[in-house]
């Protein structure tokens, strides 16, 4: 009576024994009866590692970037695993979401804003990616909104206070453009100019909204927008 040990390597373990070509059994050690010659294999498996990866997580909508008060994004993002994926969360500034929500960025207030996606797979591993945007105004953001508050009918005075809305907003622009390609002090005086108009355009709003001719969030949006712009020239 022959006694065999098998010894695996580590991260091995034995499976079986094979003797004379047939599974004996996973005994170990193993006897050998020795009647006759004999040949006598061990056969070894890995050990399989635990899975402790956690999810792959992509985040296609939105990206690091500047994005205007007008933009509408469409968010888009997804998780993958070899162990398959139990759940996939997110939050915008800690508000749920989901992939696929479609977001009118000026129903936000202008400023950063952080996309939070959390994968769990089904091991229990999890993991998280994170994407951080602003939302800015800018005088061709501004345009936009009033296009899209005055055809969606906000407005409810004639075409007057829309078309005073456009010149005044166009009227800065160009201010804005040719201040950029001044000197110093001649730009100065550009930039002024259009502060005034973006200011006059902030006062036609807060008047007109007072008696009701347009209808909230439209003149609160346009003049926080208006005012950023300013701010920020």
């Amino acid at each position: 009576m022959v006694e065999v040990d098998a010894i695996p390597d580590s991260g091995w373990i034995l499976d079986h024994w094979e003797l004379d070509g047939l599974d004996v059994g996973d005994a170990n050690p193993y006897t050998v009866t020795m009647d006759d010659d004999h040949t006598l294999t061990a056969v070894f498996t890995e050990i399989p590692v635990g899975d402790v990866t956690p999810p792959t997580i992509t985040i296609n909508e939105p990206v690091a970037r500047d994005y205007l008060h007008s933009e509408t994004i469409t968010l888009d993002f997804s998780a993958e695993d070899p162990s398959g994926v139990a759940s996939v969360t997110a939050t915008l500034n800690g508000n749920p979401v989901m992939s696929g929500d479609e977001i009118e960025l000026y129903t936000l207030p202008l400023g950063s804003y952080t996309l939070t996606v959390t994968a769990v797979d089904t091991v229990d591993n999890s993991g998280t990616e994170t994407v951080t945007f602003n939302v800015i105004a800018t005088v061709g953001s501004l345009k936009d909104l009033v296009n899209l508050f005055f055809e969606s009918g906000y407005f409810h005075s004639d075409k007057g206070m829309y078309t005073s809305l456009i010149q005044k907003l166009n009227a800065a622009e160009r201010y804005i453009n040719e201040g950029q390609m001044r000197a110093t002090r001649a730009r100065a005086g550009h930039i002024d100019d259009a502060i005034g108009v973006l200011g006059a355009f902030i006062n036609q709003l807060e008047a007109q909204s007072g008696k009701k001719h347009v209808d909230d969030p439209c003149p609160t949006i346009l003049i926080a927008d208006a005012q950023y712009v300013i701010d920020n020239l």
